[in-house]
């Protein structure tokens, strides 16, 4: 009966708690509101319920292109997000707005986050149908999807056109606007299944471009319109089917996975253009035209995703199918945030910003919201970032760009204060014949490279807002070649309020042309670089500027002199970001005709070795205990970096090997120290000195004259900060015999974490004697190893440091370092009856006094020494008393 009983109750329990236990609701998805304008700058409200506590979920944005409400293969990925419940993106503390995460931070089984339409990739701000859609990466709940428009803002004007091929129309085509010199997104439609589309915009020029999967179009075919107040422009657009098929995949340059809810602009150097997207897992595959093609993502598509677009891309060439390319982004480490407002503090919306790190690795842009607040992702090292001086809601404003400093991790606050010009530039650009030069670009340029910009009008006036200082006047290089003419550069003084009006812009009839090509050392052609030629003519300087074509070749319109013809030698886009050495400039008459001028590029020496930083921190302190006790949180002592040669068989002189780092690294042709690096056999290792300010190694361009050849190293941000890791030992010791280790992980700052983290490859244990001599080393070990047995004898008085030495997945060490600071005195004996000697066993270099005492309360110091190995025998010859007591301080 009491087996009967306890089985009875046994099930009761067991019921009781499956019926208490939660039920699992369907996941909802909220997106409020459901509808907005073109112009819409406030916030998009996204709210996922239904979920556990903690739970991941996947938030996805599709262009619904034929409005049926279903997501339908072709239909663009506009954006993809991973959300977790009770998670917020922040860097150094700062919350990153640009990144939708779960504003309320709450485990509570929903996440409400929030989107900003002006953020959105180009596509994604397209009047049209969308769809969202809200998933479950591990499937635990079904998809749900919410509609969601965009609709048109009607100004009274518009263009109108069709969209076709050779073929025919293209239904569903995208059709954009771009706008001012830089030929900036303003807004764009889908076209109707004939192919047909309508934009209203507000009054202005603008270039009409349309996209559509498989074809691709071209900019100098692509219409350019005068919209006027009430009128409708008719302008088609023709677009050519592409043969090729190019394939790969978006990837974090960190982990490598892919990067989905990107989009690309492609761009050839024959002014070809396509727009694509990637899919859920970043891979991508697009038709494309033989060409050299560039595949840039989208800042504004990697932004919201907390990436930085590179500054350089390589272009690809295409002239058949291509597989397998990467397109690597990488992760922003630290941030840049603050606020623009006016002079009466009043905040400036959809104010857009511009910036570039100067190791010219990677650029990026933010907009500015409502409240004029702005959140730029960066890396560690030193950023230009100012807004763009061409936006319209700057009209009127001067706002000087501004330089930041950032170390990994790190968010650093900059605001931005737009005031009134105190001047302006007022005059008309004419050509040597008196006819203005109308509707052209012309800006004014400072010595600090500040530049302001503005347009001519129909009688080539232009009214310029500026400051006082000096300042260079100058039309647009790539409207003066268009039109047959030679611009000049000119200077004028100005003073705070007083304007520089009646200014004469004379530019000059091109009646010459210098023509050429740039080609490396294999006479293979240099595609895509920029090419200029300047003169000066009665006090006047002149420019023209030109583009390589994929042959190599090059023309410039110029007039009758000599001029100085060059190559773009500039780090961030010019030869030696292409791999080459630069070129001299050549002087060419073109007095009586046509002059030339071809350049050959020689390459630059290959990487010599490989190159890596090695990061140091201590840890800690043994004392008298097996175990150190660590002070958290654990910061970087100094790096260094090290270039190991492992071919060829001669090796030049560590003091014949530099190192040259970004700015603001602390290397600037360092000499390598011939201390610690040397010649091993086929291989060698050149070791810099270690630097403290700063205290670990930024990314960027690396330069190293290996005796005389210069090696160039574009080494990313090694993120290091976020890779300090502190293994902390636990040593085990009998009869003053070192026998084993075992160890523990903590982060920086002392938490403990449950195994090694995913960027470390390998780990290994050095110990070092008191002479800072490495006296054993263990393999290397692979990271989710945390115990060694040392399989030699290692005497425990004998040891001064203890240390770890780990690397990651960029090759980066990390050596964390454990001290034994308990010097001692060993090996005592009595030469004599007047004599006393011992050893004294401590750090070389360090200060020790010895000091005695006959009764351990009076003590005297007999000597203070740094020497400079240990152990170092002392002895005292005036040891009579046999009451005679000695003790070692550790001196300053």
């Amino acid at each position: 009966m009491k087996k009967s009983s306890s089985t009875i109750v046994f099930a009761l329990a067991v019921f009781a708690l499956l019926t208490l236990a939660p039920k699992l609701k369907a996941a909802g998805l909220v997106v409020s509101p459901s509808s907005v304008s073109n112009y819409y700058a406030g916030v998009i409200s996204i709210q996922a319920t239904g979920l556990t506590n903690g739970e991941m979920v996947r938030l996805e944005r599709y262009l619904d292109a034929n409005g049926n409400g279903t997501i339908e293969v072709g239909e663009p990925l506009v954006q993809s997000f991973l959300l977790v419940d009770g998670q917020a993106a922040t860097v150094g503390g700062i919350r990153n707005l640009n990144i939708p995460s779960d504003e309320d931070g709450i485990l509570n089984g929903q996440i409400n986050a929030r989107l900003n339409l002006a953020n959105s990739p180009e596509v994604g701000r397209v009047s049209g149908n969308y769809l969202f859609r809200l998933s479950s990466p591990g499937g635990r709940f079904t998809a749900v999807q919410q509609n969601f428009v965009v609709t048109p803002v009607a100004f009274g004007q518009s263009v109108t056109g069709v969209v076709s091929s050779p073929s025919g129309a293209l239904a569903n085509a995208y059709v954009a606007l771009l706008s001012g010199a830089d030929g900036e997104f303003l807004l764009g439609t889908v076209a109707n299944t004939n192919g047909a589309f309508n934009l209203s915009a507000p009054p202005g020029d603008y270039q009409v471009i349309a996209f559509k999967s498989g074809f691709t179009g071209n900019f100098a075919s692509a219409p350019s319109v005068t919209l006027m107040s009430g009128a409708s422009v008719t302008a088609n657009v023709s677009l050519s089917s592409a043969l090729f098929i190019v394939s790969g995949q978006v990837t974090d340059t960190v982990t490598s996975n892919g990067v989905p809810g990107v989009q690309i602009f492609m761009e050839s150097v024959n002014g070809n253009y396509t727009l694509g997207f990637v899919d859920v897992s970043g891979g991508f595959s697009f038709r494309l035209g033989a060409d050299q093609w560039k595949l840039n993502p989208s800042e504004s598509a990697l932004r919201v995703l907390g990436y930085l677009p590179s500054a350089n891309s390589s272009p690809v060439v295409v002239s058949g199918n291509v597989s397998g390319l990467s397109v690597p982004v990488t992760k922003g480490t630290a941030l840049i945030y603050g606020r623009i407002v006016d002079e009466q503090t009043n905040a400036l919306a959809a104010i857009r910003f511009y910036g570039n790190d100067g190791g010219n690795l990677y650029k990026g842009d933010a907009l500015s919201d409502t409240n004029g607040d702005y959140f730029f992702p960066a890396s560690a090292g030193t950023w230009n970032i100012g807004p763009d001086n061409q936006n319209p809601g700057l009209a009127g404003y001067i706002v000087q760009s501004s330089q930041v400093t950032l170390a990994p991790g790190e968010a650093k606050r900059v605001d931005f204060v737009a005031r009134r010009s105190t001047a302006h530039l007022i005059g008309q650009a004419i050509d040597a014949g008196g006819s203005p030069v109308s509707n052209a670009n012309i800006g004014a340029i400072n010595g600090t490279g500040f530049s302001i910009f503005g347009q001519t009008d129909g009688n080539g006036n232009f009214d310029l807002g500026i400051s006082g200082g000096s300042w260079s006047l100058q039309l647009s290089g790539d409207d003066a070649s268009q039109r047959g003419l030679v611009a000049p550069s000119l200077g004028v003084n100005v003073t705070d309020g007083i304007n520089l009006s009646n200014i004469v812009y004379i530019v000059q009839l091109a009646n010459r042309q210098i023509t050429g090509s740039v080609k490396n050392s294999s006479n293979a052609p240099i595609a895509g670089i920029n090419t200029f030629a300047n003169a000066s003519s009665n006090g006047t300087n002149y420019n023209a500027n030109g583009t390589t074509q994929p042959d190599g070749s090059y023309s410039l319109m110029v007039f009758g002199g000599t001029w100085t013809v060059g190559v773009d030698n500039s780090p961030g886009s010019g030869l030696e970001s292409r791999g080459y050495l630069s070129v001299p400039n050549q002087n060419v008459n073109v007095t009586s005709g046509n002059g030339t001028a071809n350049f050959v590029a020689q390459s630059l020496a290959p990487p010599v070795g490989t190159f890596s930083f090695r990061h140091f921190a201590r840890a800690g302190d043994f004392g008298n205990n097996l175990t150190p006790s660590p002070i958290f949180p654990v910061s970087f002592l100094n790096y260094g970096v090290v270039l190991n040669v492992s071919t060829g068989t001669s090796f030049p002189n560590p003091t014949n090997v530099f190192f040259t780092g970004p700015n603001g690294s602390g290397f600037n042709n360092a000499p390598a120290d011939p201390n610690i690096s040397g010649v091993d056999g086929s291989s060698a290792a050149y070791f810099s000195p270690r630097i403290s300010s700063p205290s670990f190694g930024p990314g960027g361009v690396w330069d190293i004259n290996y005796g005389g050849v210069l090696s160039r190293f574009t080494v990313p941000d090694p993120q290091a900060t976020a890779r300090l890791i502190v293994p902390v030992p636990t040593l085990s010791v009998s009869n003053d015999v070192l026998s084993s280790v075992v160890w523990s992980y903590r982060d920086a700052a002392g938490a403990t974490l449950t195994g090694p983290p995913s960027f470390m490859s390998s780990i290994a244990v050095q110990v070092f004697d008191y002479d800072g001599t490495l006296s054993y080393s263990s393999p290397s070990l692979a990271p989710t190893v945390t115990q060694f047995a040392f399989d030699q004898v290692i005497a425990w008085s004998g040891v001064s440091v203890v240390r770890f030495n780990y690397r990651d997945s960029l090759t980066n060490s990390y050596i964390v370092i454990f001290r034994r600071n308990a010097p001692g005195l060993s090996a005592a004996t009595r030469p004599s009856a007047s004599q006393f000697a011992t050893q004294l066993h401590g750090i070389a270099g360090q200060n020790y006094t010895i000091q005695i005492s006959s009764n351990l309360t009076t003590w005297s110091s007999l000597l203070t020494t740094n020497f400079v190995s240990s152990p170092f025998a002392f002895t005292d010859t005036q040891a009579t008393n046999q009451f005679r007591f000695y003790r070692l301080l550790q001196a300053p």
